[in-house]
């Protein structure tokens, strides 16, 4: 669940992290850029050393595992595309089911969704 502590960690909404890029991390410095809110301001964040070193970890798996293409994304789904939504929400969900959490935490869930 390294998406959902990097989504907490970071304060980042559904849509900002799945639009995590590798080319936007800078895993030297630690520091990441991306684009926030509608209008696109640009953040720049230094990371902790902790999530820093399992993004690294989690880039030298993630290359491992699909060696055949190269990811643009920092989380993909099954086929190394960018994740959609509704996939995090599903994970969300299961999450909080496996912690007892209550179901309305989910963040981001459109009304219509059922979670």
């Amino acid at each position: 669940m390294i998406m959902l502590l990097t989504m907490f960690e970071l304060g980042l909404s559904t849509a900002e992290v799945i639009g995590l890029k590798w080319q936007n991390l800078n895993l030297k410095t630690g520091r990441l850029i991306f684009k926030r809110g509608k209008k696109g301001m640009k953040n720049d964040i230094v990371l902790e050393d902790d999530l820093l070193e399992i993004l690294i970890k989690w880039r030298v798996y993630q290359a491992r595992g699909t060696y055949y293409k190269a990811l643009e994304y920092i989380f993909t789904d099954r086929e190394g595309r960018q994740m959609s939504r509704f996939f995090v929400y599903y994970l969300l969900f299961l999450w909080g089911l496996n912690t007892f959490l209550p179901l309305k935490v989910v963040p981001d869930a459109p009304p219509d969704s059922g979670f």
